[in-house]
């Protein structure tokens, strides 16, 4: 009977989901990243297992004119956009291999957050959870990150990572090994602390670093905003965006997997201009 059948899906196929991620679930299909690093389209198969889908639909000739010309190029320098480029390959892949959170900081009204809500939407928001730093060192917490790959905090105080929980991000996104603890349930639950995580800010963050500067160090890559804002702003950007051009941003993300996957097998960790942080 049914019962039966899920019980022997629990036994059987326990550990499934424990292994490392090689595709990603896309609407129309599956995107196979390839031992080299490189990426290909395939159909549905009973021999993926996926959890965390992304409602966009994968067209390898989309573009996205509109996100490179009209959000980002105004805003960022080329190598911020490559380096950008490379942490969305690996967000889209859905764990953080390179260990490190991802902060945007600098000029209000410059695209931050229209960036940040559009890759909400490609990895598919029941797969993002919003961070709050002040809540992270309580018990039940951590339970709301299960089944996520995303963590992001839009628009924080410049106090953000001076909560009392903040600490914990360096295990969120360190590779450690996490519980978690839902209410009304006695047993805990294993969580792998390898989200990728973004946080977006006006001004530049604090940091309670309690001694720990090399750790702290190590787990953040910073981009600066520093152009000023548009002359005019165009409203729900993310929306239109993500309408028009959503499978060419998937693309655009998707190829800078390749590039990332390079660096790490060359260094273990992106590669960075002197300027970058």
């Amino acid at each position: 009977d049914q019962t039966i059948s899920a019980l022997k899906g629990l036994v059987e196929k326990r550990d499934v989901f424990k292994a490392n991620r090689s595709a990603i679930h896309v609407s129309n299909g599956m995107i196979q990243f390839l031992v080299d690093g490189d990426i290909q389209f395939k159909d549905f198969s009973p021999d993926y297992y996926s959890k965390n889908r992304s409602p966009i639909k994968y067209d390898c000739a989309a573009t996205c004119p509109r996100f490179l010309m009209e959000l980002l190029e105004p805003a960022l320098p080329p190598e911020d956009i490559l380096l950008l480029q490379k942490w969305v390959g690996l967000a889209l892949f859905g764990q953080n291999l390179h260990q490190r959170l991802l902060i945007l900081d600098g000029n209000a009204n410059t695209g931050k957050s229209t960036l940040v809500l559009i890759l909400k939407a490609l990895i598919g928001e029941e797969n993002v959870c919003q961070l709050r730093t002040e809540r992270l060192a309580e018990r039940f917490e951590l339970n709301r990150f299960r089944g996520k790959t995303l963590l992001i905090g839009c628009d924080v105080p410049g106090d953000f990572l001076m909560k009392r929980g903040a600490s914990v991000l360096k295990s969120l996104v360190g590779g450690d090994p996490l519980s978690a603890k839902a209410k009304g349930l006695n047993s805990t639950f294993p969580l792998k602390g390898d989200f990728n995580v973004v946080i977006t800010c006006n001004s530049r963050l604090r940091v309670q670093l309690d001694g720990d500067v090399g750790a702290w160090k190590r787990r953040f890559l910073i981009i600066r905003y520093e152009a000023p804002p548009p002359a005019k702003r165009i409203q729900n950007f993310d929306r239109l965006l993500v309408e028009l051009e959503g499978s060419g941003i998937l693309n655009w993300g998707l190829w800078g997997f390749p590039l990332a996957w390079k660096d790490l097998q060359k260094t273990g960790d992106l590669v960075l201009f002197e300027n970058q942080h």
